[in-house]
């Protein structure tokens, strides 16, 4: 028997919501959770350390760690991390440079889902204005 893709995202929303507070006591966030389904469940949580800046960003994130190494090579000015935006008539603050990810390096947390967000380099304009 296969596991469908809405057990999935049940099993995985009530592990997410289980391992939180686990987390929380160690001082880490999840940071990205990846899981897949099929014939085979499985599930990966990353964690970050926690260190919530005045502009609600993690400032010790690997996203923000990133972009304090290579944020002149994406051409983002220093004193940025957190700094607010709209897209689409949704708020979010950058949180830094997913250096892993060729097509979508931008990391931006949506401010009413605290959740990140992927976006191309061209945000970064509008970040920066």
């Amino acid at each position: 028997m296969s596991i469908s893709k809405e057990e999935c995202k049940v099993i995985s929303a009530e592990i997410s919501a289980a391992i939180k507070p686990i987390l929380e006591r160690h001082g880490l966030a999840a940071s990205r959770t990846n899981s897949t389904y099929g014939p085979l469940y499985s599930i990966k949580i990353e964690a970050d350390k926690v260190s919530i800046g005045m502009n609600g960003v993690n400032t010790t994130s690997q996203y923000a760690d990133a972009y304090t190494r290579f944020g002149d090579a994406y051409n983002i000015k220093p004193g940025m991390l957190g700094k607010k935006f709209i897209n689409r008539g949704r708020e979010f603050a950058f949180a830094g440079i997913a250096s892993s990810r060729s097509k979508y390096p931008i990391a931006a947390l949506n401010i009413a889902e605290d959740r990140i967000y992927f976006f191309t380099k061209d945000i970064v304009d509008k970040v920066n204005a």
